[in-house]
């Protein structure tokens, strides 16, 4: 009879340990796999029912725990100075804590494309644009908890409209909610004008609380990436709405020139047409 299995087990997991450490190449491969399965083989045949490190039943797939909790302990001993799983877990939480509650980093682009923007569109205000873009995003999560779209579709594509209603339908089905959603910051991200259109697009980092089906409350750190779309020659444009501020609203003559403060044909102003005609196109979490 033996008197202490478990450290006996402990002393010939410690040998098993030198052995594989004075190793190298080949040799070292094959006494890690010869000496794993007498290892194995040895603590099977041995024993019916012993204390295996966690005081667990003696069986193959506990074997196998046994010495990969060992290698991580060593490991985590070495590297971190750790001597425990439960410190590890301690600094694992401490750093989902952490994540949870650092806003994602975005990247800008003004000093780059803003210049460009205020000489195609000189009545725009991008400050304006960038709120209607944190709304737009804040009404796309809070869509999913009323299970129906709280935008503004006048001003939205048909692909972002799908886009909203794809989102209800996933949330729903997943029974997910969204609460407490802060935009921490928006900013421009790229501008572009080709094909008829002018595009400009923002990135937004935001935070938010999701609950799902567990009752558990988490906190989320999220990035968002916002399309807006200017139609400057209906013509050249594909499946988009194309009925949104793209008429004089005095003679209803087509206005296709960007950064006109008056309508070609009677002169009327069309300084609220250039701010409205902007239309969310996508919406993307990155």
């Amino acid at each position: 009879p033996i008197g202490d299995p478990k450290g006996l087990i402990s002393g010939i997991n410690k040998i098993y340990f030198e052995i594989i450490n004075e190793k190298n190449g080949i040799s070292k491969s094959l006494t890690i796999i010869s000496v794993t399965i007498i290892l194995i083989l040895f603590y099977i045949t041995s024993f019916e029912r012993c204390c295996l490190l966690d005081g667990k039943t003696i069986t193959l797939r506990n074997v196998i725990i046994s010495i990969v909790v060992s290698k991580i302990k060593r490991f985590t001993e070495r590297t971190y100075g750790i001597s425990n799983l439960e410190q590890l877990e301690g600094l694992i939480e401490l750093s989902e804590i952490e994540e949870a509650n650092t806003p994602k980093s975005i990247t800008g682009m003004e000093s780059i494309y803003l210049p460009k923007i205020e000489k195609d569109f000189p009545e725009l205000n991008i400050n304006e644009l960038k709120r209607i873009s944190e709304k737009f995003i804040i009404e796309y999560l809070e869509s999913c908890d009323s299970n129906k779209i709280i935008s503004d579709v006048n001003y939205m594509s048909d692909k972002v409209i799908t886009l909203f209603k794809t989102k209800i339908e996933d949330t729903k089905q997943n029974d997910i909610h969204f609460d407490s959603i802060k935009v921490h910051r928006t900013v421009l991200g790229s501008y572009e004008k080709k094909e008829g259109k002018a595009t400009i697009i923002f990135n937004s980092s935001l935070e938010y609380f999701t609950t799902g089906t567990d009752g558990v409350r988490k906190k989320v750190q999220d990035r968002i990436k916002t399309e807006f779309i200017y139609i400057i020659d209906s013509k050249k444009v594909g499946n988009v709405k194309k009925s949104v501020g793209l008429n004089c609203p005095n003679c209803g003559a087509p206005i296709k020139k960007v950064g006109h403060k008056t309508c070609d044909y009677c002169g009327a102003g069309v300084v609220d047409i250039v701010k409205k005609n902007w239309i969310l196109n996508n919406l993307t979490q990155y």
